[in-house]
């Protein structure tokens, strides 16, 4: 499972880049495409960055077509969030319109191989994966905190993702 997880973060990092190479993040000093797998973190690594996409996983299933009976599927989350560019943050709908724009461009195709990116240079496993179209969330404009708005506005967007097991379940 962690090579498909491996596998779709790399894959969504090099589109990323490709699609936007402005789109960056520092993260323990070192500056990267702004999208980061909140497991493979420091614990308590910090709050969170504006302008990130940040992916987290959730439950996987085995797949109950007979057809297909070695498929897992796994659940993703993507969340994101902005606080504009404008000091008064009137352009915050723009900022997550252009966020919502670069998730889907990056996703888009919806397969990739897997890699086994626990060597350098990385090894092709000779198995595929694939994913759902992203189902963008509403835009939650944030809570209200001691009388005055927070700033923000932030989506999640969810997808399935399916592959091949790297061992038989």
């Amino acid at each position: 499972m962690q090579f498909a997880k491996d596998s779709f973060y790399m894959t969504l990092r090099a589109r990323l880049a490709s699609r936007n190479p402005l789109r960056t993040v520092v993260v323990s000093g070192v500056t990267r495409p702004a999208i980061v797998v909140v497991e493979n973190e420091l614990p308590g690594s910090g709050e969170r960055l504006a302008n990130t996409f940040y992916i987290e996983w959730g439950e996987s299933v085995a797949v109950l077509d007979p057809q297909v009976r070695r498929v897992r599927g796994m659940m993703c989350r993507i969340g994101y969030f902005t606080c504009g560019n404008a000091e008064s943050g009137v352009d915050r709908g723009r900022n997550v319109g252009e966020l919502d724009s670069e998730l889907l461009a990056i996703c888009n195709p919806a397969y990739t191989g897997k890699q086994d990116y626990t060597q350098s240079p990385s090894v092709n496993l000779g198995t595929g994966m694939f994913w759902t179209y992203p189902k963008l969330g509403a835009v939650n404009a944030g809570e209200k905190r001691d009388g005055a708005a927070q700033g923000r506005m932030e989506r999640v967007a969810e997808m399935a993702m399916y592959f091949y097991p790297e061992v038989a379940a």
